[in-house]
């Protein structure tokens, strides 16, 4: 192994081991919120690191919803203002009233579904409240 891989792979466990440290610290957050559901704080935890990334979300707020057993995020988008995001596994049923109690929450009636499979791909589903004209 030449100096130059050897140095490459130093860098690429430094910034992996750095991902795995903050994942964990963010999940832990995430179970502290009262949620119960293991899977609903890993997958919001997911969803959360994605959205960090993205430099268009800032100011995510995380919240757990008591009366609806649900973690979902709030974010100031750069082209939309204020969205609403519920992260939920691919593999889970929506509960079309838990949607409609988190439009009625926001001003413009709108909801992005962060929707994870197993594959890590996260698909982003904005959901609005009756019919949009195309613009």
């Amino acid at each position: 192994m030449n100096f130059i891989t050897m140095v490459s792979f130093k860098f690429i466990y430094f910034i992996h081991k750095k991902f795995i440290k903050q994942t964990i610290l963010q999940l832990k957050d995430f179970q502290s919120m009262g949620c119960t559901d293991q899977s609903k704080c890993a997958v919001a935890c997911r969803v959360y690191m994605d959205l960090v990334e993205d430099k268009r979300y800032t100011d995510i707020k995380k919240i757990f919803d008591e009366n609806l057993n649900i973690i979902y995020l709030k974010s100031q988008f750069s082209t939309t203002g204020l969205v609403t995001i519920l992260p939920t596994l691919d593999c889970q049923e929506v509960d079309l009233q838990v949607i409609e109690k988190l439009q009625s929450k926001n001003e413009n009636k709108s909801l992005t579904l962060a929707i994870c499979d197993t594959s890590s791909n996260i698909l982003y589903y904005k959901l609005t409240n009756g019919f949009v004209d195309k613009t």
